[in-house]
Parts: C-alpha cells; structure tokens; sequence
C-alpha cells in the first residue's frame, strides 16, 4: 500500500514476493489497485492492527522471558478489553 491518503494511492496485493523466482519459475500473482482511497485506508489500518498485535505479543513474551508480569490492556474508561491496542496499556496487577 502506498500513501493510502492521497487520491493517488495504490494497493498491491497476490502471492508474489519480488523475488526472481517468483518472477520467473513460480505460479505468482500481483493485483496492482490504483486511486481507490477507501480501500487504501482500510489495508492501512490492516497493516497497523496486525503490526500493534504482533508487537504486543513480542513484549509480552519479553516480560515472561525476564520473570515480569504481563501487561493488561484498558478501554478509555479504565476497563479491561479483550484485545490490547499498545497506546492503552498498563502494568498487570
């Protein structure tokens, strides 16, 4: 996805990887989606929500390796949530 902002934004997407092998032996795919804004935005928040879930679950698996306690997400009233956004977390009790 570049600049899912802008009216000129492109999402690329399919099976291919870039690779020469990809380009050349295997059966590869690559969809190239020019100018369509909205669904730029919704892969940018894809991208965003995966990256927050995997960097939670590293910093979590950080914590257990040095023996600290984990980390509990919190909705904007201070309530636990079920899945952990990493701007709204804090310190397990």
């Amino acid at each position: 996805m570049i600049d899912p902002r802008l009216d000129d934004c492109h999402v690329i997407l399919g099976s291919h990887n870039l690779g020469f092998k990809a380009s050349y032996s295997n059966d590869e795919n690559m969809l190239i989606i020019s100018g369509n804004r909205a669904l730029a935005e919704a892969y940018a928040v894809h991208i965003l929500d995966v990256y927050d879930h995997y960097r939670f679950r590293a910093i979590e698996t950080e914590r257990k390796r040095k023996g600290k306690k984990g980390l509990v997400g919190v909705s904007g009233n201070g309530r636990p949530t079920g899945r952990m956004g990493m701007s709204r977390i804090k310190r397990g009790s």
